[in-house]
Order: C-alpha cells, then sequence, then structure tokens
C-alpha cells in the first residue's frame, strides 16, 4: 500500500513539475513561488526555472518580476 501511495505522489510531483517549466526545459529547480516575467510574456515560478528555460532561448531576458500580464481583450 505505501508503494502505492508512493507512486502516485511520485507521478503527481512529476506530472506538476512538467507543467512548471515549459517544454524541453528540464532542470533542478527549488518549488519556491516568487515569479517573473520573461521578455517573451512567458511566467516562470521562479528565477531558476527562468534561467534553465534562458539556456535555449538566450535572447530572452526577465522583464520584471511577478506573473505576466495578460492582454485585456475588452479594449
Amino acid at each position: 500500500m505505501k508503494a502505492i501511495l508512493f507512486c502516485a505522489l511520485f507521478v503527481t510531483l512529476a506530472v506538476f513539475h512538467a507543467n512548471a517549466v515549459p517544454e524541453g526545459v528540464n532542470c533542478p529547480c527549488p518549488r519556491i513561488y516568487y515569479p517573473v516575467c520573461s521578455t517573451d510574456a512567458k511566467t516562470f515560478n521562479n528565477k531558476c526555472e527562468f534561467e534553465c528555460y534562458q539556456e535555449k532561448n538566450r535572447s530572452v531576458r526577465i522583464a520584471r518580476e511577478g506573473r505576466c500580464e495578460e492582454e485585456n481583450i475588452y479594449e
């Protein structure tokens, strides 16, 4: 029973991590939520995840701390 719970927890964490970091990025980052917004309008959970993404996208920079704002489609 413990093995099943452990496997379920592992799969859940793996799925969460896969959704937290953009595709093609594999980097061991802490699970700290301190979001940053990149110049290509992607929100990262923290600076570490951004830096991992930046390894494959050298031209991108941090635009600001915090989540990226969504466009207001009503204007």
